[in-house]
């Protein structure tokens, strides 16, 4: 047996908190400090829901060829239900949504009867409390009431954030591991956002 040199490149990705893995003994430190030479945080896709029609045009268009379809898009109203909707399973639960409506769509254009109940009652129920709002038959979000519900008048997404990052620190007393998984977050991207809205990092625990 002899030794064969490789020169090669690692790109592996995770949903699970390594570090945290590697203090528990769960995962090899040797390993997880030879693969960290670059660490990329990629938040989750209900963090990013901006790329959602990017990547709903993108998945049509690999799949047209997948399947020799010729699809070229969604409805409006389909691609708000695609937006309202969280994905807890992330990008690929959405290329399988947008699959699985290719597959029940024979014209060119797919609407919101293609995707599962759901996405589309994520999009019902937001509708239905922004109704709700404007009737006066629920109060408005202001800082600190625990509300959530977008005002007639709009809000700024920040503004809302920063408010949920604040509250989930203050309800574990700064420990920063237990508010990153109440707003199911890893800690990094948790820290990334402190950061960005002023939060003094030292002023809470990090444990």
């Amino acid at each position: 047996m002899r030794e064969v040199e490789a020169d090669v490149r690692i790109i592996a990705a995770t949903n699970q908190d390594l570090p945290q893995m590697v203090s528990r003994g769960e995962f090899r430190g040797d390993l997880f400090f030879r693969l960290n030479v670059m660490n990329i945080p990629l938040p989750p896709l209900r963090e990013r829901k901006e790329d959602i029609p990017a990547l709903v045009q993108y998945f049509i268009e690999r799949l047209n060829e997948e399947y020799n379809r010729a699809i070229e898009g969604v409805s409006d109203q389909a691609l708000r239900c695609l937006m309202n909707y969280d994905w807890p399973g992330n990008v690929r639960e959405l290329r399988n949504a947008v699959e699985r409506a290719m597959m029940l769509e024979q014209g060119k254009i797919l609407g919101v009867e293609h995707f599962s109940k759901d996405i589309v009652g994520a999009a019902a129920i937001d509708e239905a409390a922004i109704r709700q709002v404007q009737s006066g038959d629920m109060p408005s979000f202001s800082p600190g009431n625990g509300k959530i519900i977008l005002p007639p008048e709009g809000i700024s997404l920040e503004e809302v954030e920063k408010e949920l990052i604040r509250q989930a620190l203050e309800r574990y007393k700064g420990n920063q591991t237990k508010a990153a998984k109440c707003l199911r977050l890893t800690r990094d991207t948790l820290r990334y956002r402190m950061k960005k809205y002023g939060f003094a990092t030292s002023a809470w625990k990090t444990t």
